[in-house]
């Protein structure tokens, strides 16, 4: 195992409610009833909702695919996964039914990173440029040194074409944004996947801010880098 064991939030919640700026969506809790039969006196108990945070990081943030494979192994199946950069790019493909094995290998092979920044850029560059980028908020012109479209086609094309809207995944899924018009950090719950993943992990000035339904979104790691919060919210 190439990647060190990081610990993981678990949120516990028995209802969860995901909301962005144009949608919201309750997770009810799951129950079983006890029976009407007055002679069964056995009761079934309410069973929490497993929420798993998973923060940002860059490529330190490929660590949750190791506590992800634990926590199969420890038979612990979360009802929710949110992530936020990194961790939504790890937890889109997994709440979309890519094995981990699998993600793994397009991590440790190059294409990620390629998808994310076709071409490496000089760290001296981001340094000089990304104050200056990154600090206006309130404003749709939000540039960067690449359209971040390459990400969002990598995760399209590496999930099931029947898993390409986040409303459709399983485990539920939610990417944690930030939106640079208010500066508070929201969840994506509906709509295309690779888009609201590549908001998530959109850090100018390496890939251009991304503008969705008249809001202009950038990594969640603004306002939230491990996002424990949105996760119990």
């Amino acid at each position: 195992m190439i990647y060190k064991l990081f610990a993981s939030a678990l949120a516990l919640s028995a209802s969860l409610t995901l909301s962005t700026a144009g949608y919201a969506q309750t997770i009810q809790s799951v129950s079983e009833k006890p029976s009407s039969n007055t002679d069964n006196i056995s009761v079934a108990h309410e069973r929490p909702k497993i929420a798993i945070a998973l923060g940002g990081g860059g490529t330190r943030g490929a660590a949750h695919i190791g506590v992800l494979r634990v926590l199969e192994q420890a038979g612990v199946k979360p009802d929710i996964i949110v992530g936020n950069s990194m961790g939504s790019i790890i937890g889109s493909l997994y709440c979309a039914g890519v094995s981990l094995d699998k993600i793994e290998e397009l991590v440790v092979d190059g294409r990620l990173r390629k998808a994310y920044a076709p071409v490496p850029i000089p760290l001296q560059i981001l340094k000089k440029a990304g104050g200056r980028i990154i600090n206006p908020f309130g404003s749709k012109k939000m540039p960067g040194f690449y359209d971040g479209q390459g990400l969002a086609d990598f995760i399209n094309d590496n999930v099931p074409e029947d898993k390409r809207k986040i409303e459709s995944l399983s485990p539920t899924f939610a990417a944690v944004v930030t939106n640079l018009l208010d500066g508070k950090a929201y969840r994506l719950t509906q709509g295309d996947l690779g888009q609201a993943v590549r908001a998530s992990a959109t850090l100018p000035p390496i890939l251009r801010a991304v503008e969705i339904d008249g809001n202009v979104y950038a990594d969640g790691g603004i306002r939230a880098n491990m996002p424990t919060y949105p996760a119990r919210a």
